[in-house]
């Protein structure tokens, strides 16, 4: 069963839609799989490829800092497909906030170069 990514994630009542949540990258293990990311490769895909389940796509984009909100992988970019998906999960650090103020701080360590 999948887990769900949402599951702490706030939710803005007025409008029934889900908070911003961004994902700080687990550490690696020494479990963890690289690949080089080959013509259509896409985050779905590998997902489907590894874990059975192409809805964890969201895992290997956190691991690789790939934020730019599509699931294509350049081709020939190193990836880091965590080893348990589970284990992953609870090791990243969440931090919620809504992009539309003024915040100083700006994106979470990790998070503001899209990977590319």
């Amino acid at each position: 069963m999948a887990s769900n990514r949402y599951k702490n994630t706030g939710t803005n009542l007025d409008e029934g839609t889900f908070e911003t949540t961004h994902f700080q990258a687990a550490p690696p293990t020494n479990n963890d799989i690289y690949i080089i990311a080959k013509k259509f490769d896409r985050l779905d895909l590998l997902a489907d490829r590894y874990y059975g389940d192409r809805n964890l796509w969201w895992i290997i984009a956190v691991a690789n800092e790939l934020v730019n909100g599509s699931v294509v992988i350049p081709m020939g970019k190193r990836i880091r497909i965590p080893y348990n998906s589970n284990k992953f999960m609870n090791s990243i650090d969440k931090s919620t906030f809504d992009i539309g103020t003024d915040s100083p701080q700006g994106l979470p360590d990790g998070l503001g170069g899209g990977g590319y």
